[in-house]
């Protein structure tokens, strides 16, 4: 599989993993009927969020050239001259 597909996969099931955390955080505050006991989204609320934070990481690892890059100290740029007419 092409690097940029898994990069691809791994954005959208983040995405998704978000979106679940996002629901059980809302659900377990009150604000959105319970589909399930409050005890199973609690359950579903951590493990979900456990699962993001290693995606997360891999997301990290596959994204490590640009992250290093941010932190490389590079010249600075020479000013341009710009006529005005």
């Amino acid at each position: 599989m092409d690097k940029n597909k898994i990069k691809l996969v791994l954005d959208i099931l983040m995405f998704l993993a978000a979106v679940v955390i996002f629901y059980s955080g809302f659900a377990l505050w009150g604000k959105l009927p319970l589909v399930f006991q409050s005890w199973n989204w609690i359950g579903i609320h951590q493990w979900i969020s456990v699962l993001l934070l290693v995606l997360l990481v891999i997301h990290w690892i596959f994204n490590f050239a640009w992250i290093k890059s941010w932190f490389r100290k590079s010249e600075p740029a020479e000013p341009v001259e710009v006529p005005l007419v």
